[in-house]
């Protein structure tokens, strides 16, 4: 047939296949034939809707800083879980809600507003400084574009422009605030002590019957699932700079070529006073921000102090109370008309009235540092390090795409691997499908080893990717069949979990008796020499207790009623597995609301109304979700 066709492929019939063929192509592009016609979406919401590449991609982020905050011991096996990958879809369909009603109603990020942003983020700073290069960098490495993550800026910082209008309706009443500060000021005076399990581990004695009925009983729980081994190839960047050697050369090249990022920047220290515009108030309120500025400039040159103005005058509340101090201020951290003053002024001068987009400020600059070129010698190290990094990864991709080409050519062995891209073959400890250490700590590799592809015909797995700057393929080295384990081999272990089921019990039943002797009247001092505890006291004001063991008995104890005239109120509870902890309230002394500075005052009433601002808009994005047609396809996550 194929060769029937090829024959016949000449001509006119050649022809009327070319344009068979160019018709789609007219129609629908080149890229339909390589894209496929449409992206494959996971879930739509109003209409919006969510592809899966942008799922992937949010999902890989949302993985990547669980695991920068909990470490490498984060359950690897929650961030692959159906309710993961749900919770990540659920957040995406907010932020898509989100978006689409802060663009309905008009609230807009301007080109300055986002440039702003952008250069002010720490992440893009490299000695205090916006650093373009990191900047393109990381952003590449997120696996967006330039435009493409200024965009996603954008229409963030819209929402949070949205979410910060909502929360500025939040107030709190001076009673409320009031009620607040006695509860945070609040002292108890309490005692307690506390019942250990290892206390009890000592009266508990299991015999050899004991285990063996526990077994008998349990035989089903006692068995070792399949296991496995592999022999695998890593390839990894932190392997591949550290063979790369860089010339002295180079790194000096490096050195001269970026003599803005190896230095300590200048910096200024600014105090200002704020008079603010309202928005259309008219020329006349204008001038008038602008007469008073001028007025406090006089006064603070003539010798007043520029603190005490900025604490009565300043409507910033955030820096009126430090009396104007704005901290230390470094190029790209502020409005350009602002920015350009603090860098006219020398240390002790004070501005003429400065107009921004928030109003007149006075300024006066505290403080003026130089920019310090850092000696070569002291980085040195660290950008021959950078470039050896730098030129693994470059390496690191091109390998890459090698490694999975090889492996998946030549399924039969890892040999290949070895002898053309010189990675050596390692093996790993036994594991199963649901736990393993090493490379196995990673769910995927136990779901690979166990496929059939490894498992059962032998083959090379896929291109495994442990972190994003590790990558292996492995193939089954050894396998054990499910069996049942022998009583030899559990008896340690059901022995300690039966001393430990005893003792457990014991440690409640004797703390929940001493509780219940408090309550018939049996005198405190009399119980705890009878059960030989010891008596300690707790903190009086909640941020004197550091210690977890007080503090979770803090919880308990700062939750109980007030102690009546002379009768204290007794109470306890199991604080964790381990311990039971009872305790003695004997008094509760309300704070002292004209002991409390005015800076406490300010600081709590920032934080009820971040709080309050926080609910208003939980509740807002409740309301937008409870309103919204939305639809997720679990069969696509």
């Amino acid at each position: 047939m194929l060769s029937a066709i090829r024959k016949k492929a000449t001509g006119w019939i050649a022809w009327i296949i070319v344009i068979l063929i160019s018709i789609p192509f007219a129609l629908w592009g080149v890229n339909s034939y390589f894209e496929g016609a449409t992206q494959i979406v996971i879930a739509v919401a109003n209409d919006v809707e969510i592809n899966q590449s942008d799922y992937q991609r949010a999902l890989a982020q949302k993985q990547r800083q669980l695991v920068q905050l909990a470490g490498r011991d984060l359950g690897t096996e929650y961030l692959d879980s159906p309710v993961f990958k749900r919770q990540v879809v659920e957040s995406m369909i907010d932020e898509a809600l989100e978006r689409e009603f802060s663009r309905d109603r008009g609230f807009r990020i301007s080109d300055d507003q986002l440039k702003r942003f952008i250069q002010t983020t720490e992440t893009f700073h490299t000695n205090g400084q916006f650093d373009t290069e990191r900047y393109e960098r990381l952003v590449g490495n997120a696996g967006l574009s330039l435009e493409g993550f200024q965009a996603q800026q954008r229409q963030q910082l819209a929402v949070d422009q949205m979410r910060t209008s909502l929360a500025e309706t939040a107030f709190v009443s001076q009673r409320e605030l009031d009620y607040v500060l006695k509860l945070l000021n609040q002292e108890r005076t309490a005692v307690y002590a506390v019942l250990a399990l290892e206390d009890f581990l000592k009266g508990v004695k299991i015999t050899d019957e004991d285990i063996s009925n526990e077994f008998d009983a349990k035989r089903a729980v006692y068995v070792e699932p399949p296991q496995v081994r592999v022999a695998y190839v890593e390839l990894s960047v932190s392997r591949l700079a550290a063979a790369i050697r860089i010339d002295d050369s180079e790194v000096k090249k490096h050195y001269d070529d970026a003599p803005r990022r190896y230095s300590k920047p200048g910096s200024r220290s600014a105090s200002h006073i704020l008079l603010p515009l309202v928005a259309d108030a008219g020329a006349a309120a204008e001038e008038a921000a602008r007469a008073k500025a001028a007025r406090l400039v006089s006064e603070a040159r003539g010798g007043a102090d520029f603190a005490e103005l900025a604490r009565t005058h300043s409507k910033d509340s955030g820096s009126a109370t430090r009396g104007g101090d704005l901290g230390v201020i470094q190029k790209g951290a502020m409005v350009p008309p602002f920015e350009k003053a603090v860098f006219a002024l020398s240390a002790g001068e004070i501005s003429e009235p400065v107009k921004t987009e928030f109003g007149y400020h006075v300024i006066k600059v505290t403080r003026v540092s130089k920019t310090e070129a850092m000696p070569f010698e002291d980085v040195r190290e660290d950008i021959a390090t950078a470039l050896r990094r730098r030129a693994g990864e470059a390496e690191f991709v091109q390998l890459a795409e090698q490694l999975g080409n090889i492996s998946f050519e030549q399924p039969d062995s890892l040999e290949p691997l070895t002898d053309q891209l010189g990675l050596a073959i390692q093996t790993s400890d036994w594991f199963n499908e649901a736990k393993g250490t090493g490379i196995a700590a990673n769910p995927k590799v136990r779901k690979g080893a166990f496929s059939d592809e490894v498992l059962v015909d032998g083959l090379n797995s896929s291109l495994i990717e442990i972190d994003p700057d590790t990558l292996i393929v492995f193939r089954k080295l050894k396998h054990r069949e499910r069996r049942p384990m022998l009583l030899e081999e559990v008896s340690e272990r059901i022995k300690t979990m039966l001393e430990n089921r005893q003792a457990m019990l014991a440690l409640e039943q004797a703390g929940n008796a001493i509780l219940t002797a408090l309550t018939d009247g049996i005198p405190w001092s009399e119980l705890l020499a009878r059960y030989g505890l010891v008596e300690a006291s707790l903190p009086a004001a909640v941020e004197e207790i550091t210690d977890p063991q007080e503090q979770a008995i803090a919880v308990k104890v700062f939750a109980a009623p007030h102690p009546g005239a002379g009768a204290p109120v007794f109470g306890g509870g199991q604080i964790s597995p381990e311990v039971f902890a009872i305790y003695r309230l004997d008094a509760v002394t309300v704070g002292d609301l004209s002991a409390i500075k005015q800076e406490e005052r300010e600081r709590v009433r920032t934080a009820i109304l971040r709080r309050q601002g926080d609910l208003l808009f939980d509740g807002f994005r409740a309301d937008l979700r409870k309103a919204a047609d939305v639809t997720i396809f679990d069969d696509r996550l």
